[in-house]
């Protein structure tokens, strides 16, 4: 992932991104800093569901998929519906694989009748079968239990794994499981942003 003098404002004029560049091979990433910083609009960015203003060069994995902390699941609709109905699955690679252990009690429930961390679940069991080659996750454990954010880690490493995923993903916690060496990039919360601050070691 490259990206040089990226230039970004939203339309009330405030400028996130100016003159920003960004560098990294690592497989997993790790956007930290306060509420509010540009963590997300760099990952809606770089999974083009934001539109940069302009740039010199920007290179990102042409398969993207991205899991935000607002719910993106039909709430009518059940766990596997909401799967079969956004991405080109055969049903029984969704029964056979080793994630639908943990969604195997409420994935036939339609959405609303789930809790929040079951609901996050089936979206990053959507986002694991679709295989993108980059999945970006805004929050993944915020609001969630001790349980919940466990099970999402354990999913999270044997997929990037096994299936060479770049990950990157901004969160507040600190999350000392996650068994993969990452580059951990850090906002400090000014605008606007040219450069991230890294530190190689995922604790604080």
């Amino acid at each position: 992932m490259k990206i040089e003098g990226l230039y970004f404002a939203y339309p009330n004029n405030n400028q996130i991104f100016s003159n920003f560049s960004f560098k990294s091979d690592s497989d997993f990433i790790i956007l930290k800093g306060p509420s509010g910083c540009g963590k997300t609009t760099l990952l809606k960015l770089i999974s083009s569901n934001l539109k940069p203003d302009k740039y010199r060069i920007f290179e990102s994995p042409s398969k993207v998929s991205m899991i935000l902390q607002e719910d993106a699941l039909f709430p009518w609709m059940s766990g596997f519906d909401n799967i079969i109905k956004m991405i080109d699955v055969d049903k029984r690679v969704i029964y056979k694989h080793p994630m639908m252990d943990h969604v195997k009690h409420f994935i036939e429930k339609p959405a609303y009748e789930m809790s929040y961390g079951q609901r996050r679940l089936i979206e990053l069991f959507r986002a694991i079968l679709y295989k993108p080659t980059l999945l970006c996750l805004d929050e993944p454990f915020n609001y969630l239990d001790p349980i919940s954010r466990g099970i999402i880690t354990e999913c999270i490493n044997p997929y990037n794994a096994t299936n060479k995923t770049k990950i990157i993903m901004s969160t507040h916690y600190n999350e000392k499981n996650l068994n993969f060496t990452s580059e951990v990039y850090y906002f400090d919360g000014k605008f606007p942003i040219s450069v991230l601050t890294e530190k190689n070691v995922f604790n604080e």
